[in-house]
């Protein structure tokens, strides 16, 4: 790609390879037209964060010639990734009580689109690569700003639940560093918090604890029920849910989304929080303990306080 040519004609003319306006004119209208409200994370459009992601994440890529086959013209799988790292966001926009936007969802539904979409175009092993990085990158490992133990936990769920790819974690922080060094103003991101190898089992005294990372309807509950099936055979199991604990403090008649944000709110009832989470660990009897963490793999839903376990 030409570095100098204009972002707009650039993503118009990858937008319409993608989807030709005239195959899919809703999609290609939904995408094409959106943009997200002024905010502190993105000063630029989405236009251009979305060709600068791209750019980004092709030059890094070249270097060690990951994703670098060409899908059509002279877009490599690698351009493509970061051009459509975002795409979900057009279809999941909410606008809140305060007139802020929200795109919760956003990753899954934008690595689900691909995948339909190049189904049938691009080879099997390489779509899953490209379906998993879009998926994933919002993990909060783009930096190192957590404490090791966090970034234990996460790479615990990564190594978990990803599937064995070649390179998969290397192309997920080169995607990190594209992203967030596109933004306006840009991110400092230091991808080195990943580990190649699946660490130790994390184990509080003789029992083994397993960390569902997700934000609120991602399907930890779904995934701790199957868990507890399959590890029946390994000794008791008890699965701690977060949603449970925090309405231990909500006011009578009280929804979850207000006891959450009025908690979050305030810093006198997240230390009652995080007793109560240390109370029911301390109170835990079974062998393995599935549990939902106070801090989610995703910034925009992270409660704001220290971990407890």
């Amino acid at each position: 790609m030409d570095s100098s040519s204009d972002f707009v004609s650039e993503f118009k003319r990858v937008l319409s390879l993608i989807y030709p306006p005239y195959e899919f004119p809703d999609v290609y209208g939904r995408i094409f037209y959106f943009n997200w409200f002024p905010n502190p994370h993105h000063q630029e459009c989405f236009q251009q964060h979305c060709v600068d992601v791209a750019r980004r994440m092709d030059a890094l890529c070249r270097r060690d010639h990951l994703l670098q086959e060409i899908w059509k013209e002279d877009i490599t799988y690698a351009y493509l990734v970061g051009f459509l790292h975002d795409i979900g966001k057009p279809f999941v926009t909410r606008i809140n009580f305060f007139g802020q936007q929200g795109f919760r969802g956003h990753a899954q539904v934008g690595a689900r689109l691909v995948t339909l979409r190049f189904q049938d175009e691009i080879p099997e092993d390489v779509l899953l690569t490209m379906g998993v990085l879009i998926d994933c990158h919002l993990c909060c490992l783009r930096n190192l700003s957590f404490s090791s133990e966090h970034r234990l936990r996460v790479n615990a769920i990564l190594h978990m639940y990803l599937p064995t790819l070649p390179h998969l974690l290397s192309l997920l922080m080169r995607l990190h560093s594209a992203d967030q060094s596109s933004k306006q103003p840009p991110v400092q991101v230091d991808g080195s918090g990943y580990l190649y190898q699946a660490p130790f089992t994390f184990r509080k005294g003789r029992r083994v604890v397993i960390f569902l990372l997700g934000p609120m309807g991602s399907g930890k509950s779904t995934i701790a029920r199957a868990l507890t099936e399959e590890l029946a055979s390994c000794g008791s199991v008890l699965h701690l849910q977060r949603d449970e604990i925090l309405m231990k403090l909500a006011k009578e008649g009280e929804s979850y989304s207000s006891c959450y944000y009025r908690i979050k709110g305030d810093p006198a009832l997240k230390r009652q929080l995080q007793t109560l989470w240390q109370e029911c660990l301390d109170s835990a009897s079974a062998d393995i303990l599935l549990v939902d963490t106070c801090q989610t793999y995703f910034l925009s839903n992270m409660i704001g306080f220290e971990n407890c376990f």
